[in-house]
C-alpha cells in the first residue's frame, strides 16, 4: 500500500523586541502524519501552530490543500514518488492526496 508522510512545521517565533519572525523552524517539526493512500486521502487538521508542511509519498501522487471538504483529484498538481511537495498553510487546514494513475 502507498503511504504519504505529512510533516508540519511552525514559525520561527519572536525576536527580542517582539518582532515576529516568519521563517520556518525546520529543526523541530510540530508533528508528522503518516497516512495510507486509499482513493483521495485527507490529512488530519494541521496543528494550531503549523504554518508550513512538506509531503513525501512512496508513489507518484497529486495533492490539494484546503478546508474540511478538500479532495485531491488526478487533475491536481502531480509529484513524482519521493519528490517533496512543500507549502505555506493555514493552521487547522487540511491536505488531500491521491495516487497517480
Amino acid at each position: 500500500m502507498a503511504s504519504v508522510w505529512i510533516t508540519e512545521f511552525q514559525g520561527g517565533g519572536f525576536e527580542p523586541g517582539g518582532r515576529f519572525l516568519s521563517t520556518v523552524d525546520r529543526t523541530r517539526p510540530v508533528t508528522t502524519q503518516k497516512k495510507t493512500i486509499a482513493g483521495a486521502t485527507k490529512s488530519d487538521a494541521f496543528a494550531a501552530t503549523t504554518i508550513f508542511v512538506t509531503l513525501t509519498c512512496d508513489v507518484a501522487f497529486h495533492a490539494r490543500f484546503g478546508d474540511t471538504d478538500v479532495a485531491a483529484t488526478t487533475d491536481d498538481e502531480p509529484y513524482a514518488a519521493g519528490e517533496k511537495c512543500e507549502g505555506v498553510v493555514t493552521p487547522g487546514a487540511f491536505v488531500s492526496v491521491i495516487a497517480a494513475v
